[in-house]
């Protein structure tokens, strides 16, 4: 078996890790239903690879949407409701039900990987072009256009203070 590369999932975990931008990812999460790992995507992709061609993206959405719908979703909603619930849990299950949840947590994260790694197969086919740092913050916002489009995510949301810190977070991850 061929070893798999992950370097789109090697980006995210050090970009995601930069100041701010975990925070502003989850806030586009939250208030306009923004699949972090797609706009993940399309960062790394405009640095590794350039512009993303409309029939990629859309190969790439359709499998996001499904993977996000069928398994991300739910191990997300089983963990946020065993975080809020205030379910009757005896106080010697407390430990057993907290660990439970991060393991569900783990599970979730284990999804996300495999999504990130399915997408960046996707992209085998892609050349990878010499890109100035210009070139690419420009390419990183037509990228995220065509994301959104897809995503049918409002204008509102390009202008939102959180797309600009993780914007500016990939300026300075580039250098």
């Amino acid at each position: 078996m061929p070893k798999q590369s992950h370097n789109f999932w090697n980006f995210s975990v050090k970009f995601y890790s930069s100041k701010d931008v975990a925070e502003a990812c989850l806030e586009l999460q939250e208030e306009f239903g923004l699949d972090i790992n797609l706009l993940l995507f399309c960062l790394w992709f405009s640095k590794n690879h350039g512009e993303l061609g409309d029939e990629l993206l859309r190969d790439v959405w359709q499998f996001s949407y499904q993977w996000k719908k069928e398994v991300v979703q739910p191990l997300r909603s089983v963990r946020k409701w065993m975080k809020a619930s205030s379910i009757a849990i005896r106080k010697e299950q407390r430990e057993q039900f907290s660990q439970l949840r991060e393991d569900i947590k783990t599970k979730e994260l284990e999804a996300e990987k495999f999504q990130q790694i399915a997408i960046e197969t996707l992209t085998k086919e892609s050349s990878k072009p010499k890109l100035q740092r210009r070139e690419e913050e420009k390419l990183v916002r037509i990228n995220l256009l065509k994301l959104f489009h897809i995503h049918s995510i409002d204008q509102i949301a390009w202008e939102s203070s959180n797309l600009d810190t993780v914007i500016e977070a990939f300026r300075q991850h580039s250098d």
